[in-house]
């Protein structure tokens, strides 16, 4: 038996699903065996005779229409049937396929030649969401003859998931979706949302036409002050081209953008991935992420970290463990993309596993699969980073998933609110989409929130907007884990911090005192906000001086606290890239206590300091000490938070 397979793709796959087709030939020595036909009218048999000839030229409304006519001389005419039903499952129509292997199945001279159609009726009937019928006939065809193995597995899981799904439907969620504004969903199709962390700009993958030969182009829609969508525009001329430029995603500041590009001349593949930065308010020529990225496969679908410094993708390339499957690249510190690996067995599965949305808390991965158990189609799944292995991915549950696909998924930096595109039956032809928004139920929340600080970079003394880096750490960890480039024209900076962490974040720029900023998010409550924050960097000059806001000490006592150590190691960094740099380590108190225990206090506190950086390998002849108690406060003792503000190292340029 030779089976042919036709797979129909775009560049951003909104035709998920691979589309097989099964036609069935009986060959001995290279001809067609004549086999007996289950009719005595012999224009029945020519007419599905006929039908083979249109068939083998895939030209299947023609099979369709004289197979038609076989079925009228006979209407029980087995091997008709059979082939009409393969054809309407080539023609996309499900209905009329099942239909004619139900009426095939019923007929009282089934054979081991047709045992498959009470399979295929199984599958049909589970993509259709029917799964009642769907699990009767994995019963029915796991209790006939003429079986083989790797049909026997399908129709296990066809049986195990039409259970499994009609359990999960006496479940329901809460999930009441709604379409975004038709000024948003502009085009006959519209799909694979992304928004920046701000949730002010949504930029989505769109087709004017209805069918899969009209182009893609990314396209980008902003809100205006009242809250409202405005006309969705073409995000760049730069990005888009008389090619297809499909799915995106975007760093969380909207300055990083990776998105597919298929069939250039750059290519490595029949689709590759492709990056692009905004500079002010352009976009940079696109440039091929290289073959660290790309290979001679189909590489897209890419889903960018908040920082735009981790990279999740899909691939059908060799080395996965399914169809197609999730892989990932980071970007090294110098900048270059490291060779991408797979995502591995904890994520990857035996079928196809697509759509990945790494959420900006970076933890949380969403991603679709058409694995067993589902639903019918493709379902939505999300696992929790745990260390460095990814949790057993659990699905979604239904509402969300049902017997149709669902894979573009993106979640709000708060974790309530996801964006999504559902396909929809067009009047004419062809199926189009459109973008929806819904509130997300508790139970399928993302657990770990995040909010962002944003602002501009500033030099200090002339006031211009500086291109600076900004890096994020966490203290509990002493690790770096995000870190972003303020745009070099408007100086705008955008940094997300997620719960569950004590923050530092340093702002950097050569010939320039770095500044460090302190953000507790390991106690949140409901009422997070986003955090507006300008810095101004001040010149290398004799005289400056910051405060080192990341330095903790226990109360009443110099001994520095562990979570001090990745300021402290800021400083050698900073020291040893200036070594003609002299410093002031300065202890200063707030105006609890007597001045002498204050002035005895930060003169221990700013000696811990000192020590350190000598340890580390600071020459002494680079560094001085000094305590000044209560007597330089940065703001008035008239609060605790002021206090706490007083209570400080600072770094000042001898």
């Amino acid at each position: 038996i030779i089976a042919i397979f036709i797979k129909i793709s775009t560049c951003s796959m909104k035709s998920i699903l691979p589309i097989t087709f099964f036609f069935f030939f009986f060959v001995v020595n290279g001809f067609a065996q004549e086999v007996a036909l289950h009719t005595k009218s012999k224009k029945a048999i020519a007419f599905y005779k006929e039908a083979g000839s249109f068939i083998h030229r895939r030209q299947y409304p023609e099979a369709v229409e004289v197979l038609q006519k076989a079925l009228k001389k006979d209407a029980k005419f087995s091997e008709a049937h059979f082939r009409i039903a393969s054809c309407y499952e080539k023609l996309r129509n499900p209905k009329l396929a099942l239909k004619h292997y139900q009426e095939l199945a019923v007929l009282d001279h089934i054979e081991k030649r047709f045992t498959k159609t009470l399979l295929y009726i199984a599958r049909l009937e589970f993509k259709g969401g029917n799964y009642s019928a769907a699990e009767d006939f994995s019963r029915k065809y796991l209790e006939s003859t003429g079986r083989g193995e790797k049909d026997d597995q399908e129709a296990r899981d066809l049986l195990h998931s039409a259970v499994w799904a009609q359990e999960k439907m006496t479940h329901p969620l809460d999930f009441n979706p709604h379409p975004l504004p038709t000024t948003v969903n502009a085009f006959s199709m519209q799909y694979f949302p992304v928004l920046t962390a701000d949730q002010a700009s949504i930029i989505f993958t769109a087709r004017k036409g209805k069918g899969n030969s009209d182009e893609e182009n990314i396209y980008i829609s902003r809100i205006n002050d009242k809250g409202e969508w405005q006309s969705p525009k073409s995000i760049s001329s730069k990005i888009n081209t008389w090619e297809n430029e499909g799915t995106s995603s975007i760093s969380a500041d909207g300055r990083t953008l990776i998105f597919t590009k298929c069939s250039d001349r750059e290519g490595f593949g029949s689709c590759d991935l492709y990056i692009s930065y905004k500079v002010g308010e352009e976009w940079t020529k696109p440039k091929n992420l290289g073959s660290a990225i790309n290979s001679t496969a189909w590489e897209s679908q890419p889903s960018l970290s908040a920082d735009g410094r981790t990279l999740y993708f899909v691939s059908n390339r060799k080395g996965g463990f399914g169809k197609r499957d999730i892989w990932v690249s980071k970007m090294g510190d110098d900048g270059q993309w490291q060779q991408a690996r797979n995502l591995g067995s904890d994520i990857n599965s035996l079928y196809d596993d697509i759509g990945p949305f790494i959420h900006a808390n970076g933890q949380t991965l969403y991603f679709s699969s058409d694995r067993f158990p589902g639903f019918g189609g493709f379902d939505l799944y999300a696992s929790e980073k745990e260390g460095e292995r990814w949790a057993n991915p659990q699905n979604l549950g239904y509402p969300i998933n049902t017997h149709d696909d669902q894979v573009s998924f993106f979640v709000s930096l708060d974790g309530k609110t996801a964006y999504y595109s559902v396909d929809q039956r067009m009047e004419v032809d062809g199926v189009g989409s459109q973008l929806y928004e819904v509130a997300l139920p508790e139970e399928v929340s993302v657990k770990r929130r995040s909010d962002f600080v944003s602002g501009k970079v500033f030099d200090a003394k002339t006031k211009r907007p500086l291109g600076a880096t900004v890096e994020l750490y966490d203290l509990n960890k002493d690790s770096k884990i995000a870190q972003v480039q303020a745009d070099e024209v408007s100086g705008e900076y955008l940094m997300v911090l997620s719960e569950g962490s004590s923050y530092a974040l340093y702002v950097n720029k050569k010939g320039y005192l770095f500044q460090s900023l302190s953000f507790d998010y390991e106690n949140q409550n409901d009422e997070w906000s986003s955090v507006k924050l300008d810095v101004y960097l001040k010149p290398l000059t004799v005289g400056e001086a910051v405060p080192l806001n990341n330095i903790f000490f226990a109360i009443d006592s110099y001994l520095l606290d562990d979570k001090s150590k990745t300021e402290l190691k800021k400083v050698v960094n900073f020291m040893e890239l200036n070594p003609k740099l002299r410093v002031e380590i300065g202890g200063h108190t707030d105006d609890v206590g007597s001045s002498s225990y204050n002035q005895k206090l930060s003169e221990q506190r700013a000696k811990a300091v000192y020590e350190f950086l000598l340890k580390a390998g600071i020459a002494s002849g680079q560094l001085e000490y000094k305590g000044f108690g209560k007597e330089k406060p940065f703001v008035k003792n008239s609060s605790e938070v002021n206090r706490q503000k007083n209570r400080r190292i600072e770094f000042k340029v001898l």
